[in-house]
């Protein structure tokens, strides 16, 4: 449908059309609003990536854009994240198939290139314990990567490799292969990460039943990571880590991720108003926008106020109270913003730039908030250190041969 033709209004001060300039710009490179390979082929929105990803229970990758352009740190192996698909061995061999089926295998389909790596997946990680991998190939799923652990499976779309149509390897680019290098890494991580959780709560003394209930991971998963004999027990910092993870995934501060992986397309219907053109725009937004308001009223704020109240928090709740006080503060205004310009039958352009305006803000503090949950800070790391190692390994010049001596 053909966008409206805008009213003009009134010149905007020289300080409101820098900070709007500024705006522009910065949201012109937003990993959200790239999210259609989108925080697809990586953040929130590979949740928004889709939406905010269904990852745990459902939760759908929506960071996908985010992947694509954010800097990853590396896993700070004292904070217990040292195992699994984080271990440098499992990150070599992983990076060397990648690398051999870039350079070797160009008329590979898409589809066979996913499927292979994520064997190699599957390989490194049931000989660390991990009972299964599961995994769907299918284009049009939304998102290019989304793990599942009700289902535990991995989906994986075509479609969300690039943003041209793909058929073979040799149509992806450089970074269409990163992207897809990490993404599936990224998804396949959270395994490790639920095998950790599992085996912290078995320490617990937590029964199978007890663990479903509280997870809803399958239960034969649960059993087979119980019958499990691994080689060493978890240490204290792995425990510690898999109960930050528990905690935002599952457990008491888990507010964020259900309305992500309940709502996923309240998000993506949000993430358009970036964009926002029209007053059909603004119509089709309208019911998720609602649904923001209520979650907001009904959930954000008053656990904003729980957790403004709390006298000892640790590091986690505090750098929560602040990603969600942060969220709870700009939600209002985008609403607010939305409203104006919904009641305008011909909305003017200075309306709809403030809705993006607040949008983008909007857009920003829920990406920090995701990015510094335990689990996805965790995925994101891993992820990153396997892009950085793919990348260095492709564009490596290749050892000139040495040149025989002359015979005398």
């Amino acid at each position: 449908m053909e966008r409206q033709t805008l009213t003009k209004v009134q010149t905007r001060s020289s300080h409101s059309n820098v900070r709007r300039q500024f705006r522009r710009a910065q949201s012109a490179g937003h990993p959200l609003l790239n999210l259609q390979r989108s925080i697809g082929n990586q953040a929130v929105l590979r949740l928004m990536h889709s939406a905010f990803e269904p990852r745990y229970g459902g939760r759908q990758s929506w960071l996908d854009a985010a992947r694509r352009g954010r800097i990853q740190r590396q896993p700070d192996t004292d904070s217990g994240t040292k195992y699994g698909l984080a271990l440098a061995g499992s990150r070599n061999k992983y990076v060397a198939k990648a690398i051999e089926l870039w350079t070797t295998q160009k008329s590979m389909k898409v589809e066979e290139f996913a499927e292979t790596l994520m064997k190699a997946i599957k390989t490194d990680l049931l000989s660390q314990g991990v009972p299964d991998l599961n995994w769907n190939i299918k284009r049009g799923l939304g998102a290019d990567g989304i793990f599942d652990s009700k289902k535990w499976l991995v989906e994986i779309d075509p479609d969300k490799f690039s943003e041209q149509k793909v058929i073979t390897v040799a149509d992806l680019t450089l970074p269409d292969v990163e992207g897809i290098v990490g993404t599936l890494y990224h998804e396949s991580r959270h395994t490790d990460q639920d095998v950790l959780i599992i085996r912290a709560l078995l320490d617990q003394k937590k029964t199978v039943e007890e663990i479903f209930q509280e997870t809803e991971i399958p239960k034969p998963i649960i059993k087979a990571v119980a019958a499990k004999k691994f080689k060493t027990p978890l240490d204290d910092a792995q425990k510690e880590h898999a109960k930050r993870m528990f905690v935002v995934m599952y457990g008491e501060h888990k507010e964020l991720l259900n309305f992500l992986m309940k709502n996923t397309q309240t998000v993506e219907g949000l993430k358009k108003l970036a964009g926002v053109g029209n007053a059909g725009d603004l119509k089709r937004a309208e019911p998720h926008v609602k649904k923001l308001a209520e979650w907001a009223k009904n959930v954000l704020e008053p656990k904003v106020k729980k957790l403004a109240a709390g006298k000892k928090l640790g590091p986690q709740e505090t750098e929560l109270r602040h990603d969600l006080g942060e969220l709870s503060q700009v939600t209002p205004k985008l609403v607010a913003a939305f409203d104006i310009a919904l009641k305008m039958k011909n909305p003017t352009k200075d309306a709809l730039e403030d809705l993006q305006d607040r949008t983008n803000e909007w857009l920003e503090k829920l990406d920090a908030a995701y990015h510094h949950l335990e689990g996805e800070k965790d995925a994101y790391a891993v992820e990153g250190l396997v892009k950085q190692e793919f990348e260095k390994e492709a564009t490596a010049k290749p050892k000139s041969k040495p040149v025989p001596a002359k015979k005398k």
